[in-house]
């Protein structure tokens, strides 16, 4: 798709090159032209600005980067350069942007015009992307983002305090900026009234603006009483709570007395009650931010959805650079070589099909192994899934381990030969959910309790990471389904008891 462009002194209608549809990723935008461009003698970062529509979205029409880099494309058919911004702020959602190149020192110079390149204006359409283009990553600019994302420096940030209170919701302010996606797990947090435990059945890492430093939002399962004192704590047990300077807070205690709505007083706590590690030089500072940026979520594959209820997901800088090295560029294969290397993976197959049967065909019994499911992962959306029998679950070859995945998910209890969550086990999410039970080859199956970031929870039977059989959900509204659960779902075997105290026959109404 080209471009409308017109020339900023000129007034002609269209320029003798035009740009490709601009790729926004975050703060990153990528945008091609048919030019081959000195990449020696590339402008300043001042030299362009980004004009956006103005929409209820977008208050802010005029963007401007902080860093730039300039590209060559040499496999294209023609020559080509991308032109990598980094800008100030991410870039809202708009079909189309308005680019301004206005020289302030030296001019951009086109090796396919043999001429310079004067001032422009041109209209070019946007397509949104997770993914960054990896040549924006980059030293140069990694370091330029680094020190944007690097906080003054200054005194000490204050301890963690509480900030906000209701019945059921309580804010902590860290007092920090926090590196990209940093989460926090349910477990690692303790709420105790004065004469009572309070259940703590949600909590997240929030940030309210990109200027303000990130604070902690816990949801309780009971509700507090005017006169409440009630004391949290936090303990790390895997991960600390870590910030962009490096530090780390692995535990902190904050207490506060309830009287009502948004009205409290927060109470003094012991010296010593909170813990934070310093990294021993600013080295490790720098290769700790470094590697914050470096990895910083595409959402390594589709983001799950949030759960019902849950509170706002921090927001990073940008997308994260996926680990794995580059790789390199594969010639592009001919029809007739496509059809020879599909022919030898079926003669490939067909061998092996050939002698699993011959060496099965001696054997009168059945294997009892359980059948192979491709997912590796949890997955508590998995309606797809391949279904399987209720039977027995523990599994005498499990091993007992230990598994952390990338989005942060945490999974304690035994395996099977797989590497899979097979027999008695215990899964955490970053969302705040949490499920303790048996599993099935990487699958939650049998019996099993699970509690949700908005307080609902469940205990009973599971089939294929889904209610079915026998359970009791309590939804966040307090009403109580004891029954019959089919794929997920009530049935009308079963008894609602509402919060009111009232029975409904069947399943409880939304």
């Amino acid at each position: 798709m080209q471009s409308d462009s017109t020339a900023l002194d000129t007034g002609e209608d269209a320029l003798p090159f035009h740009f490709d549809t601009a790729i926004a990723s975050g703060v990153f935008v990528r945008m091609d032209v048919d030019q081959d461009l000195d990449c020696d003698l590339k402008p300043n970062p001042e030299d362009f600005s980004i004009s956006l529509p103005v929409c209820e979205a977008n208050t802010n029409s005029n963007v401007r980067p902080i860093a730039l880099q300039l590209k060559p494309q040499p496999t294209a058919d023609e020559p080509r350069t991308s032109i990598i911004l980094v800008l100030e702020e991410p870039l809202p959602p708009v079909s189309e942007l308005e680019l301004h190149y206005h020289p302030q020192e030296a001019l951009m110079w086109s090796n396919t015009l043999d001429d310079s390149i004067n001032a422009f204006i041109t209209h070019i359409p946007v397509k949104l992307s997770r993914h960054e283009p990896k040549e924006a990553f980059s030293t140069k600019l990694l370091e330029t983002i680094a020190k944007k994302a690097k906080p003054e420096a200054g005194p000490p940030p204050e301890e963690p305090v509480i900030t906000a209170m209701d019945e059921a919701q309580i804010s902590i302010a860290l007092n920090r900026f926090l590196i990209p996606h940093q989460g926090v797990a349910v477990g690692d947090f303790r709420a105790e009234a004065q004469d009572r435990w309070c259940t703590v059945a949600a909590a997240a890492v929030r940030q309210v603006s990109s200027e303000e430093p990130h604070e902690i939002q816990l949801a309780l399962k009971e509700p507090l009483q005017a006169g409440d004192v009630i004391t949290i704590a936090f303990k790390a047990k895997r991960y600390p709570i870590t910030s962009m300077d490096g530090s780390q807070i692995t535990n902190f205690k904050v207490a506060a007395s309830y009287q009502g709505p948004n009205q409290f007083s927060v109470l003094a706590i012991e010296e010593g009650a909170s813990t934070t590690l310093v990294p021993a030089s600013n080295e490790d500072t720098e290769a700790m931010q470094r590697q914050a940026l470096e990895t910083i979520l595409d959402e390594k594959s589709a983001p799950a959805a949030e759960q019902p209820g849950a509170m706002n997901k921090l927001g990073g800088l940008v997308g994260r650079k996926k680990a794995s090295e580059p790789k390199e560029r594969r010639p592009i294969m001919t029809f007739g070589q496509k059809i020879i290397l599909a022919l030898f993976f079926c003669l490939v197959a067909w061998l092996g099909f050939t002698a699993f049967q011959l060496s099965s065909g001696f054997s009168e019994t059945h294997s009892d192994a359980p059948p192979q499911i491709i997912d590796r992962s949890i997955n508590a959306d998995a309606d797809q899934a391949a279904e399987s029998g209720n039977g027995a679950l523990l599994d005498t070859t499990a091993e007992p381990c230990s598994l952390t995945f990338d989005s942060g998910n945490l999974y304690d209890g035994t395996c099977n030969g797989a590497g899979k969550p097979h027999g008695q086990g215990n899964f955490q999410w970053v969302s705040g959910s949490s499920y303790e039970g048996n599993f099935f080859n990487g699958h939650r199956q049998g019996n099993g309790f699970m509690t949700y970031p908005n307080g609902a929870k469940y205990e009973g039977q599971w089939m294929n990471d889904k209610k079915h059989g026998q359970g009791t959900y309590w939804s966040e509204t307090g009403n109580r389904f004891e029954g019959e659960f089919e794929h997920g779902n009530m049935t009308s075997n079963g008894t609602c008891f509402m919060a009111d105290g009232s029975e409904v026959a069947g399943f409880c109404p939304n």
